[in-house]
Formats: C-alpha cells, structure tokens, sequence
C-alpha cells in the first residue's frame, strides 16, 4: 500500500509522564513541558506562551524545529528567558494535519487513546499502540470543515510491522494550516478508532 503525504516514523521514546509537573526525586525540583528545540540550549515553550528557556548544559544531537518532551530544572532568570539544567529529555513526533484526500485507504489500526489536549495551536495526543520492530506511521487527517468546525480524523497504521506489545506514543500536530491561529470560536472534533477500549468511533470535541 501506497501512502502519500504520511510521514512513517520509527518507535523512538518513552515517554516521561505528566506535563507541568513539580515534583523532587532526587534532582530537586523539576518541570516537564513540550518545547521547540531552537538550539542545543535555546527552547521555545510550545504549549503556552511562557518565557522561553535557556539551558546551561547542552542537549546532544539537538535539531532545530523538532520537538521534545523535556525535563529540566530552571536556575535562574536571563532577560526574557529562564535559565535552566535539562535533567532528561524524550522525542515527541510532530507534523501537520493532511487533507483526507492524500491517504484516503491508510490503515486505521486500533489504539488504547490515553488523552489529548491543545496548546497554542498545537493538538497533542498520547496514546498506546501495537509496536514490534518496524515502521509504522501516524496521522492526522482533515475530512471537513463546516463553519467554524474542523472534523479530524486520527489514523495509526502498523504497516507491515508484525504484532507486538503495548508501547505508548506521544504525538503533536500543528492546526493552524486547517483552522489558522486560536481565537476561542473555533471548535476541532478529533474521532479515533479506539477498538474496544472506548467505542469504535470514539470522538473529542474542543474549543480553538
């Protein structure tokens, strides 16, 4: 099977639970957010519009407008930014929404959704999938807009990865290209095929 415009990605993270969370285990007390790396010490806030974050040691094979789930500790205060220690770091694979019309027979695997929640005008969904060892690829689609209302579809794909075991997945899309920029008089209804976890055609609904 052919797929156009779908981007396939590895299994490359566990994911580091909870956002915005403060907390000491040891390294005292520590955030974890969704960022924009700008540098290998430079990161833009991508779920609000916080300060932005500037770290004294650097993150290792940092690349400029990926995305990572990081936990840090903030020092300091530099300018308009916080200074901060990056204690650990885990990869957050990021896209656009793509009309509907680019993959119309992409698989639409079931998963176990755990929750999604948007910030700026990202959506940002984690959920558990069937994963073994090959490529499997993700999206997310746009059927239709009907007024100020987009209707989303989530697709999760296995390819030809054989079966495997339950391994958790943190995804974020960028909707401004659908809905342009967030005002509060949009709404975005996501659906998922969430097998028989929730119902089939399990759908969410939020304001934008």
């Amino acid at each position: 099977m052919r797929i156009s415009g779908i981007t396939y990605l590895l299994f490359f993270f566990l994911c580091l639970s909870g956002c915005n969370d403060e907390t000491d285990y040891g390294i005292g007390e520590y955030r974890v957010d969704l960022v924009k790396i700008n540098s290998g010490t430079s990161f833009s806030m991508l779920n609000s519009s916080e300060t932005s974050l500037l770290s004294e040691n650097e993150l290792k094979n940092a690349t400029a407008g990926k995305r990572v789930l990081l936990n840090y500790s903030i020092t300091g205060q530099q300018g308009n930014s916080q200074t901060i220690r990056i204690n650990s770091y885990s990869a957050v694979f990021c896209d656009t929404i793509i009309p509907l019309s680019k993959a119309p027979n992409m698989g639409n695997d079931p998963i176990n959704f755990e929750s999604a929640w948007i910030g700026l005008n990202y959506l940002n969904i984690d959920f558990y999938g069937d994963y073994h060892s090959d490529k499997v690829a993700v999206a997310l689609m746009h059927e239709k807009t009907t007024g100020a209302t987009a209707y989303l579809t989530f697709r999760y794909d296995k390819l030809k990865d054989p079966p495997g075991s339950r391994s958790k997945f943190r995804t974020s899309f960028d909707i401004s290209n659908v809905l342009g920029l967030p005002d509060g008089s949009k709404t975005v209804v996501v659906s998922f095929n969430a097998g028989n976890y929730k119902p089939e055609n399990y759908t969410l609904t939020f304001k934008y």
